[in-house]
């Protein structure tokens, strides 16, 4: 039988780490488009940037680019293709707010392989430019970018405070139970008489 304060810690271990767990799942992705990531090379000043999210859990790969495109008419994740290679559509964005592009689909198990490899690009296509007026490498955040790890080590760091708390709460509580008086001659608390 679990005493209520092993029950107790026991119950903050499981939520600090689902918790962790739960953004463990899901993993950032980005993509700095421009012309000159074309190939080849596209002559504009046009930029984009998107921002995607794989979550592992649910295998949806959603995101948004957000560009300055003028005459935008599709854009698209591309792939497999390493940088300064083309590569065929993987995905089709959807236009959404404002002329931003927008895409939420279940993916296979090859696209998260290639997304995981930097083999996927995502691309804008405009009129001036029908085979695509900007492009960028989707990438995930670099070992040394903090954005992940950071919050977390916080969630892991608060959850090991918590149980740390529980435990000392529960060792005094347990060590005042021993203190009873009842106990006495049996290890328990004595009272001193001496003053």
């Amino acid at each position: 039988m679990v005493g209520k304060g092993k029950g107790m810690t026991l119950v903050v271990l499981v939520v600090v780490m689902a918790t962790v767990g739960s953004h463990a799942a899901v993993t950032s992705y980005s993509a700095a488009m421009t012309g000159s990531s074309m190939v080849p090379p596209a002559n504009t000043s046009e930029t984009g940037t998107g921002k995607f999210t794989y979550d592992s859990e649910t295998g949806v790969f959603q995101g948004t680019i957000v560009h300055n495109v003028q005459g935008a008419n599709a854009a698209h994740i591309h792939g497999p293709a390493p940088v300064g290679e083309n590569a065929g559509v993987i995905l089709t964005f959807v236009q959404g707010e404002n002329g931003n592009y927008v895409v939420e689909e279940q993916v296979e198990e090859e696209f998260v392989a290639e997304l995981v490899a930097r083999r996927l690009y995502a691309q804008v296509h405009s009129d001036n430019h029908p085979n695509g007026a900007i492009r960028g490498q989707v990438v995930a955040p670099s070992d040394d970018d903090d954005s992940i790890v950071v919050p977390i080590l916080i969630a892991v760091a608060i959850g090991l405070a918590v149980v740390a708390v529980i435990v000392v709460i529960v060792w005094i509580v347990r060590k005042r139970g021993n203190k009873n008086p009842e106990k006495a001659g049996k290890g328990g608390y004595r009272p001193q008489t001496n003053f």
